[in-house]
């Protein structure tokens, strides 16, 4: 009787396990397209952060965006995935085209819509990417940086065809934008072109981003990191362990803005200091005082923009036309 009691708990206690990690694989490694109700949800969460203007200055920028002529881009991953981006050639050109990379489970008019209009008024041609398994790109499965880094870096070097090797590029990303933008650009084989990054609150690991939520809800992280681990590895063959920009932007030689809202609390501001903390080259470092996730820009629009003309303007020459 006791060896069926501990036989039951013993099934019991995999299947809980299993489940778990089902359940993490598909929340987060599973495509999920971007919704009129994520909107809604993401509009009463600014309500609530006491910004409701947030919400029509992200509508007004993708309204923007939607009315500029643009050249549809596309081309084949590594592993067979048509991707997707959209150039923006600007008609009083600097020398200067800027990379968005937006964050996970968004897309590029919504994180970046807002702060378009900045870069194109600086005369910067602009190249916002679906990354893969969002909006208008194939792909059943987010990997958080894992392999959407060499995704990166492909499209630098599809861009250095279009703009040629004397135009300046600007890895710019967003949340997990900002996470893939500084694994790409210390990636061997990146174009010369790429001159900086600008790195807006970004996580440092697949594994630190989903423990500090699991921490904030109060989960468990065994066995849902765990079970979650096994699951990306037997699915996707990749596994939450398998980067982390602490010890990649090591490798990195551009300088790099850093940009973080001290009120985040979806991802830390420990990540954004952490990477700061271990980058070898050129940096600095902008906290923008009470900006939460993803909302630097939109709370101190003149410090942040202050601190972009300025890293901008300090960026040497593409490597290739010296």
């Amino acid at each position: 009787m006791l060896f069926l009691w501990i036989l039951i708990a013993a099934l019991v206690l995999i299947s809980i396990f299993i489940s778990s990690g089902i359940y993490m694989f598909r929340r987060i490694f599973v495509r999920a397209d971007r919704t009129e109700a994520a909107d809604l949800k993401a509009k009463a969460r600014m309500e609530r952060y006491g910004h409701p203007e947030f919400y029509d200055r992200i509508q007004s920028g993708k309204k923007w965006l939607a009315e500029r002529p643009c050249k549809e881009l596309f081309i084949t991953s590594f592993d067979g995935l048509r991707l997707r981006a959209r150039f923006y050639e600007n008609p009083s050109p600097s020398g200067t085209t800027i990379v968005l990379s937006h964050g996970y489970k968004s897309n590029a008019d919504y994180d970046f819509g807002s702060i378009c209009p900045f870069y194109y008024g600086r005369g910067c041609n602009l190249l916002l990417i679906d990354s893969r398994a969002h909006a208008k790109s194939e792909g059943k499965f987010v990997t958080l940086g894992a392999l959407e880094r060499i995704d990166l870096r492909d499209w630098c070097a599809e861009l250095e065809k279009l703009v040629g090797k004397n135009e300046r590029v600007v890895l710019a990303g967003l949340s997990m934008g900002s996470t893939v933008s500084i694994l790409a650009a210390a990636s061997p084989g990146i174009s010369e072109n790429v001159c900086g990054v600008i790195a807006d609150c970004g996580f440092i690991s697949v594994r630190r981003e989903m423990s500090d939520i699991l921490k904030s809800v109060k989960f468990p992280r065994f066995p849902i990191l765990c079970a979650g681990n096994i699951a990306a590895k037997l699915r996707l063959g990749i596994g939450i362990d398998d980067f982390s920009t602490v010890t990649e932007i090591k490798k990195l030689k551009v300088p790099v803005l850093f940009i973080h809202g001290d009120a985040d609390d979806f991802v830390l501001p420990d990540n954004t200091l952490q990477n700061y903390n271990a980058c070898p080259s050129p940096k600095e470092l902008v906290m923008v005082k009470n900006a939460r996730h993803c909302f630097s820009f939109l709370t101190d629009e003149e410090l942040v923009t202050e601190r972009i003309s300025a890293f901008l303007d300090s960026l040497p020459a593409p490597a290739k036309s010296k």
